[in-house]
């Protein structure tokens, strides 16, 4: 399989399939042991992409990556402190550029994505702007970034409007709840949950003219608007995590362990499992954001490409308004910290 392009983050390499010509587009930061997905990567995919699109021989581009066990997006040290504004915004709005490229090059060749391991925010957005995906059994995805104050920015919280449903999209977007691979193909997020060979499903799915029919049945829904409404308000209590707050307070002075990080190593396992048991706590700002742009979009089509597109630089503005609040601060600092008192973020709604 022949590479015709090689570059620090993406190669792309020959494949026939069916009597059918295309590409795979691997992505791989080599910097990164969890495949953070930096401003250099985005524009080197993008200028890729530029080549593939004007190459008529190509019916079909599968992108996929590494196959570590865990998968992120941004680096958040990126939207730590005081954020570059300028340096974040090129950020976001690139990503919604890509996928508004991706979206062009899918209505001229099929487009397909293969997403394996834990996937968090930004890694699970990119692949979910092709028209098809195929996952491995043990995938599984979440969108993070209602956990640290902020939303998707890269245009995720449209492709699930697309390829799923609103209230669907609500929950993932608004709850940054975790979903398995069958999960996922349950509710429309991808067409198969891979067999014996991911890249053959892929391949097979980017080369036949009609998509199976078991790939278009009508998506269910996560659970109930009533359901996510309390969870959401059960979750946005600060109160909940004050008390555990004080818990871990309490932790960290009885401790007896003979050094700090044995201190640490135990109450930070704590607290993992309460925030399991209780939620991870959802800042306030960030779950109103959410049903905003999706009450402004609820519309949505393929068809309508500039109502895609527009909605796309929506979602990156609105991401990129939250930078400005203390509850993103207070957020990405709760994922940063070493320190396990600041692990617990206490949103204000700031």
């Amino acid at each position: 399989m022949p590479e015709i392009i090689s570059g620090k983050y993406v190669t792309v390499s020959t494949k026939e399939h069916n009597g059918r010509s295309g590409v795979l587009l691997s992505f791989i930061n080599p910097d990164s042991k969890v495949n953070i997905v930096p401003l250099e990567a985005l524009q080197e995919i993008l200028h890729t992409l530029d080549e593939l699109e004007e190459d008529s021989s190509l019916s079909f581009i599968v992108f996929t990556g590494a196959s570590g066990k865990v998968h992120a997006g941004a680096d958040l040290a990126l939207f730590q402190g005081d954020i570059d504004p300028s340096a974040v915004q090129d950020y976001l709005n690139l990503g919604a550029t890509l996928d508004f490229k991706i979206k062009n090059i899918s209505r001229k060749k099929k487009t397909v994505s293969i997403m394996q391991g834990e996937r968090f925010g930004g890694s699970v957005e990119w692949p979910l702007m092709t028209e098809l995906s195929v996952c491995t059994p043990d995938a599984a995805i979440r969108f993070s970034e209602v956990n640290i104050g902020l939303i998707p920015g890269w245009a995720g919280i449209l492709n699930v409007m697309l390829r799923s449903n609103i209230e669907n999209a609500r929950y993932l977007a608004a709850t940054g709840n975790r979903i398995t691979a069958q999960e996922m193909k349950d509710y429309g997020l991808v067409e198969r949950v891979a067999g014996e060979s991911i890249l053959e499903d892929a391949l097979d799915l980017a080369t036949r003219d009609k998509i199976p029919v078991d790939c278009n049945v009508p998506s269910k829904e996560i659970c109930s608007r009533e359901k996510l409404n309390k969870l959401i308000s059960e979750r946005t209590d600060a109160r909940r995590y004050q008390e555990l707050e004080k818990k871990v307070s309490r932790k960290l002075q009885t401790n007896e362990s003979s050094n700090d990080k044995g201190r640490e190593d135990y109450v930070g396992s704590f607290i993992n499992h309460e925030l399991d048991r209780l939620g991870r706590p959802l800042a306030p700002l960030a779950v109103t954001a959410v049903m905003e742009l999706i009450d402004q979009f609820s519309g949505i089509s393929w068809k309508d490409l500039g109502r895609l597109k527009e909605m796309g630089e929506h979602e990156a503005q609105s991401c990129f308004r939250l930078m400005k609040t203390l509850d993103r601060r207070v957020g990405v600092n709760s994922v940063l910290t070493s320190n396990p008192a600041e692990k617990i973020p206490i949103y204000v709604g700031k």
